[in-house]
């Protein structure tokens, strides 16, 4: 973003991975388990806002369904340029769609790449790590999958990864407050 006191996060991923679950329950912090069952797909990109330390930080929830990733290829620019921080989210429980995942983080990274914009940070979040599902072998070689597969993917980003489960408050808060430290 052009002001250096705003912070730019793209929140990304796709259809019902819990983009929007976790900006609700970062916001809500406690009582937020209905709100988030009533929670309809977002349409195009949903803006939230936020200070951290003096900034203005601007979330942008992209929504995830196909016409939408269709749309934000089709006009990168519009929906990525002046990113300062990637927050890319895979429903861990989802294994039939790691590929689609993948492929649509592809998408997002070669504008960074195209645009020489590497540098700007990537959070990887593997969400719906629920506490049921914590010991399970098969989720875990799942994560073990999916974070070599991007870090061999793409050796020149700084990524983070970091399992997140709306049932864990403190994994969100987590989260968030990893990508917004790198702004200290």
């Amino acid at each position: 973003m052009e002001n250096t006191n705003n912070i730019k996060i793209l929140i990304s991923g796709l259809d019902n991975a819990g983009k929007t679950s976790i900006l609700t329950a970062l916001d809500k912090k406690f009582d937020f388990q209905k709100e988030i069952m009533e929670l309809k797909p977002t349409v195009r990109v949903e803006y939230n806002t936020s200070t951290f330390l003096g900034r203005r930080v601007y979330y942008w929830d992209m929504g995830g369904q196909k016409q939408y990733r269709e749309l934000y290829e089709k006009n990168r620019d519009t929906y990525f340029a002046g990113t300062d921080l990637i927050v890319f989210i895979i429903d861990i429980q989802d294994k039939n769609r790691f590929d689609l995942s993948l492929e649509y983080l592809d998408l997002i990274l070669r504008y960074f790449q195209d645009n020489d914009m590497e540098n700007v940070p990537l959070i990887v979040s593997f969400h719906k790590f629920d506490p049921q599902i914590r010991g399970n072998d098969d989720v875990n070689d799942n994560i073990n999958y999916l974070r070599e597969s991007i870090s061999k993917k793409y050796p020149n980003f700084k990524i983070l990864f970091q399992q997140t489960s709306i049932y864990d408050i403190l994994s969100i808060v987590q989260l968030v407050s990893y990508g917004l430290s790198v702004f200290d």
